[in-house]
């Protein structure tokens, strides 16, 4: 992460990251050395391997939001 960042303003950018499916966006928020909880008790502990592990985390957005704008 190259600026420093309210936690909010944080909270705010992955959701935005997520929402757009913006792989790249959100990879720019981890320092090199940052862990990302993939999975319970599975930690994504490099860069390349948070980097595989968001797009789960950006499908599931993409679906849930399909399935509140699906209609009945």
């Amino acid at each position: 992460m190259s600026k420093k960042m309210t936690p909010g303003g944080l909270l705010d950018s992955v959701v935005e990251g997520l929402n757009r499916g913006d792989l790249n966006s959100l990879i720019t928020l981890y320092e090199a050395d940052a862990c990302f909880a993939s999975q319970p008790r599975q930690l994504a502990k490099s860069p390349e391997s948070v980097r595989q592990s968001l797009p789960s985390f950006i499908e599931l957005v993409g679906s849930k939001s399909k399935e509140g704008t699906s209609s009945k």
